[in-house]
């Protein structure tokens, strides 16, 4: 009994000499890393195939659009293999969500019948075949994801959030052109407006399209609930990983030069703005018309 306790007590200790957890929580909403079956999601005509893999939708891809938004995954691979290094350097797993968002030109003339406004966008709900996992949001303070935004033009994106008595509040923010961001939502305007935290049962990600002459097309990934904000997490990895540094006594000093480019600050888009850029691309930093 004497010799389990030594070791126990040892291994808290060692544990406790290294990187200390980071503060804050977080929970996944949709990271986009389970890709469709193609055996589950075809017809099956014979019952052995059919029991050992049931029809159902077994993906992250399987949002309600309407129709009017078309999402697929794309991979880390194929980002790659375009030689696309920061498109590359998104990726936090395998695959993310790759979404074109309709104009009006593809369903309706453009002529005096154009309409003013065109929501086309996707969403996570109860009921939606990927369902939304997370109903209970009261612990979490922010939602962020990011994302990627290839195109020349910046995008505004709008963010509406329903509970369970269908209560609704939206917002948006940019994503820029050009690359990749983060865009976090503080979820103090559900409280604001009422809605009940510990009951969401939707969340719409949706662009207006009207003026758009093309459809554009983001890439999503990593949509989570956190209780701290992006600058918040970010300090807590770095001073992780400064301890972890400071308790190796074989350091390289040589990677100075990395670990402060590691240390530059992302992207962030919020509703008050765009922060992380510098200040010549800030100042370039528009909505699309």
């Amino acid at each position: 009994m004497l010799r389990i306790l030594a070791i126990v007590l040892g291994a808290a200790l060692f544990t406790g000499c290294g990187a200390k957890a980071s503060p804050y929580q977080t929970i996944t909403l949709c990271d986009f890393e389970r890709t469709a079956d193609p055996v589950a999601e075809s017809p099956h005509y014979d019952i052995p195939t059919a029991l050992k893999k049931p029809n159902y939708t077994n993906h992250d891809f399987r949002w309600n659009t309407s129709g009017y938004a078309v999402m697929e995954p794309v991979t880390k691979d194929e980002a790659k293999l375009a030689k696309n290094k920061p498109f590359y350097k998104f990726f936090q797993g395998k695959t993310a969500a790759r979404v074109r968002f309709t104009v009006p030109a593809d369903y309706k003339k453009t002529g005096s019948d154009k309409p003013q406004t065109w929501e086309t966008g996707m969403t996570l709900a109860t009921d939606s075949y990927t369902a939304l996992p997370v109903t209970d949001w009261q612990p979490y303070h922010y939602l962020a994801f990011s994302a990627y935004n290839p195109g020349e033009k910046d995008q505004r994106l709008f963010v509406r959030i329903r509970d369970s008595s269908s209560n609704m509040t939206q917002t948006s923010a940019v994503v820029p052109a050009g690359g990749a961001s983060i865009l976090e939502f503080d979820l103090k305007m559900l409280e604001d407006s009422r809605l009940n935290t510990k009951d969401i049962r939707a969340l719409t990600l949706y662009l207006d399209t009207a003026s758009q002459a093309k459809d554009p097309v983001l890439v999503f990934d990593n949509i989570q609930l956190h209780t701290g904000t992006v600058e918040e997490r970010r300090k807590a990895e770095l001073d992780a990983e400064q301890g972890a540094d400071q308790a190796d006594e074989d350091e390289d000093w040589d990677s100075e030069d990395e670990d402060q480019s590691k240390q530059a600050p992302p992207v962030v888009s919020r509703p008050s703005g765009i922060t992380g850029l510098s200040s010549a691309a800030a100042s370039s930093a528009t909505a699309a018309p």
